[in-house]
């Protein structure tokens, strides 16, 4: 079983990597498949030192004999006008690595950490087609709320629905 911990300034590299590879192998059929074969290992590097050197969101790892099997991020604070919501906005496995216990070992760390810093409700996103995230989520607790909304990616617009899960 993997151990997860807080990432550091020096994982984001591996980080940026481990998403692309994610991206490309859970959004096949999905998305784009032009998008997804131009997407760069280096995507996330900026987001990722931007928002972990101002505090504004907290990435976990999940890593096994030295090697990042799976990442969360989550923002650390309120959403919007929802002060009690927190919201997870990424959580991956690599490629191949799935159904090993990594992702329900780092969403488990991650709704502790959300509990711990006094938030109420954990939100998330995820791809109208995505259903292997709808059933993942589902068997950890959470429940489809009514409202959706759509993202631009690689040029073309795509629908999401929100996931969220008392805490």
């Amino acid at each position: 079983m993997p151990s997860v911990r807080l990432a550091e300034l020096n994982d984001i590299s591996e980080v940026s990597s481990l998403l692309a590879a994610s991206w490309k192998h859970a959004y096949r059929g999905i998305l784009d498949d032009g998008f997804l074969d131009a997407m760069p290992d280096d995507r996330w590097v900026e987001f990722l030192n931007k928002g972990l050197d101002k505090g504004t969101f907290i990435c976990l790892v999940a890593e096994e004999g030295g090697r990042l099997m799976g990442a969360a991020v989550l923002r650390s604070g309120a959403i919007g006008k929802m002060p009690d919501y927190g919201e997870l906005t990424s959580l991956y496995v690599r490629p191949g690595e799935t159904r090993k216990g990594v992702g329900s070992a780092l969403l488990e760390k991650t709704l502790v950490h959300m509990r711990d810093i006094g938030l109420k409700y954990c939100l998330l996103d995820v791809l109208d087609g995505n259903e292997n995230a709808v059933r993942f989520y589902f068997a950890h607790g959470f429940e489809l709320m009514d409202y959706k909304g759509a993202t631009k990616l690689g040029g073309s617009e795509y629908l999401y629905k929100y996931m969220r899960k008392r805490l």
